[in-house]
């Protein structure tokens, strides 16, 4: 089980979502209570745009980590796993509450941090989730996936300058052209640049 896992995300990582899907699908009908299966499930289907399937998935992950810590209440593991499924829910202040005790206890525990950043992001705390990204970041052998949320972090805190005015962000397209306006959200397969014209604005995705 633990190599398959570690398979899936090794796809997951490097884009190969279709393989990475049926790796955890596998993993699936061997154990649906394997610790973060549904997490992972949950956010692919959200890059993908496939909103209700997620939301299953992380209901899913809630529901089998309720289970597993009737067993072991202080499980840092299934703690963590938990409060991530709440916090993609909308359920930020009871996913704060458990990750903060986690990490009163394990405060070293890098996944708990990233957690915690992620619960911030969601909640629109973005300076406290850049602090956390950091604190990630120092009890991390390898660090690039926790660079570019602290890159999408910080340009999102500077895209206003000291004057009031936004700075731009560019876009350069294959055609030669290009298109400006302020990245909003990134993700791993996309990007959201949100572009204005006249007294409106928009989004425009690019994968």
């Amino acid at each position: 089980e633990d190599y398959i896992y570690n398979l899936a995300s090794v796809y997951r990582d490097n884009k190969m979502l279709d393989k990475a899907l049926g790796e955890y699908s596998r993993l699936n009908n061997m154990n649906p209570q394997y610790p973060y299966l549904h997490n992972d499930l949950g956010d692919i289907y959200r890059n993908l745009g496939k909103e209700a399937l997620a939301l299953s998935e992380f209901q899913k992950e809630i529901e089998f980590a309720q289970l597993r810590l009737k067993g072991d209440s202080n499980n840092p593991v299934f703690l963590n796993g938990y409060a991530y499924a709440l916090a993609q829910t909308g359920k930020y202040s009871l996913a704060q509450e458990i990750i903060e005790k986690v990490l009163t206890v394990y405060p070293r525990y890098r996944l708990a941090h990233l957690t915690l950043a992620k619960i911030y992001s969601n909640s629109g705390r973005q300076d406290l989730a850049l602090e956390e990204l950091k604190k990630a970041k120092q009890l991390s052998v390898k660090s690039d996936f926790i660079d570019i949320d602290i890159s999408r972090i910080q340009n999102k805190n500077t895209a206003i300058n000291k004057n009031g005015s936004a700075y731009l962000d560019t876009v350069y397209l294959k055609n030669g052209r290009r298109l400006q306006g302020r990245i909003v959200k990134e993700e791993k397969d996309r990007l959201f640049l949100e572009v204005w014209l006249g007294s409106t604005t928009g989004e425009v995705i690019f994968y």
